[in-house]
């Protein structure tokens, strides 16, 4: 064999190698892709929904790290914190990453809504008028079950601001009334927890009506996926909340006011703690809300 041959062959051969790696690279990336988007592949309504004649789908995402606004300006599907929080108080960029398969992870102390936190404007998803109804789910994986873990997904009207746009004609000066609507809170209970809350009142002197959930729950294994879901029904005044699909409870008023009709509503997801700061991760897989056609 002489030197040339010895040479071609020894191209060839890395040749042959950086095709493969780069094959291999090719499928490892398709499949990443395949693993991000599986989630959202899934187009059908959810029965629930459908019973409730909120079929048409408004919001839809499967997010990753990029879909976040860390500075909460922008156009996107979620921006980091709330108008509530002065800026030191802010979530820091780093509460979120992505995974493996490119899904989105709020560590410790992240939290993130569906409207931009300077003006309360929605982004790349619409907000959920009160008076048409509607029905969201959110499917979420926490790291572990730690018992100091507070995860929650959440609803606030828009109109609870800054501008104090939930103060209605024929009321006090400065009185605001809003729903809060808790589709799931982690902690208070072994389980599953929803709650619907009136607010009423002048800052800071709010009084609230509270829905009475059910404290006697299954342990719920929240280090696996699980979808909360919840839907307002304005003809009835009534709020019902699902777990993995499953009917929990309904709540109607006082805890479900009137006021809700008039207003319109945004998503949140919060990874706070009971006080210990025990640092964990929350996978959001898939977050979706439908209202009527």
């Amino acid at each position: 064999m002489n030197e040339r041959t010895t040479v071609t062959r020894t191209a060839v051969t890395r040749l042959l190698i950086a095709f493969g790696l780069a094959g291999l690279l090719s499928v490892a990336a398709e499949r990443h892709t395949a693993a991000a988007a599986a989630p959202c592949a899934e187009a059908g309504v959810p029965e629930a929904a459908r019973q409730l004649g909120y079929t048409k789908l408004v919001i839809d995402s499967c997010p990753s790290q990029e879909d976040v606004s860390t500075d909460g300006r922008g156009m996107f599907e979620w921006y980091s914190g709330h108008q509530w929080w002065p800026p030191s108080k802010q979530p820091k960029a780093d509460k979120y990453t992505s995974n493996d398969q490119g899904q989105l992870v709020l560590k410790l102390g992240g939290a993130m809504t569906t409207v931009m936190r300077a003006n309360m404007k929605p982004g790349k998803f619409p907000l959920l008028a009160g008076e048409k109804g509607f029905y969201v789910e959110f499917t979420t994986q926490l790291s572990d079950n730690d018992p100091d873990h507070f995860p929650a997904v959440w609803m606030m009207p828009v109109e609870h601001a800054r501008g104090q746009h939930d103060h209605y004609e024929g009321d006090p000066p400065r009185f605001q009334r809003w729903l809060e609507l808790d589709v799931d809170e982690g902690g208070f209970t072994k389980g599953f927890m929803g709650t619907a809350i009136s607010w009423t009142g002048i800052w800071p002197h709010y009084k609230r009506e509270r829905s009475n959930p059910r404290w006697d729950v299954p342990v719920l294994d929240r280090a696996k996926p699980n979808t909360f879901a919840a839907a307002f029904q304005p003809a009835d005044l009534k709020v019902t909340w699902w777990l993995n699909g499953e009917e929990q409870y309904s709540a109607g008023p006082p805890a479900v006011p009137e006021v809700a009709r008039k207003q319109n509503f945004y998503l949140i997801i919060t990874a706070n703690t009971r006080g210990k700061q025990v640092p964990y991760e929350m996978k959001v897989i898939r977050v979706r809300a439908f209202v009527p056609e």
